[in-house]
């Protein structure tokens, strides 16, 4: 049921978090991974060069999207590179059903959260 499925997004973000942020340089400074409360989403918090920030986590869904999905959430309105990747008005998401498409799902939210992160650092 919708249980399952919202234990097994948050075991499979919670991984793919882990493994982003263990490939991070520290002065990217990724805040501790947590299920925030006003969302209910798993998420961190990453410097970048820039001196801004940006989020990637996993929400369950929400008025924006009712199915799960993971994020990349610029703390900016700036949407830099490429524009077809910011797919969402408060950033980019890529959505469940499309993870679990793929041969390797963990790879490929790890795929999409690294390429949100090139496109906000770009």
């Amino acid at each position: 049921g919708a249980l399952a499925v919202i234990a097994h997004w948050y075991d499979l973000g919670w991984r793919v978090l882990d493994a982003v942020v263990a490939e991070l340089p520290a002065q990217a400074a990724p805040a501790t991974i947590q299920l925030w409360p006003e969302h209910f989403d798993a998420a961190t918090n990453v410097g970048l060069a820039s001196g801004e920030g940006v989020n990637l986590g996993f929400s369950p869904g929400d008025a924006y999207e009712a199915d799960p999905y993971a994020y990349v959430g610029p703390w900016s309105s700036r949407r830099p590179g490429d524009p077809a990747f910011w797919n969402a008005p408060f950033g980019a998401v890529l959505r469940r059903a499309d993870v679990l498409a793929s041969a390797d799902p963990a790879a490929s939210a790890r795929d999409f959260l690294r390429a949100g992160l090139a496109q906000a650092s770009a």
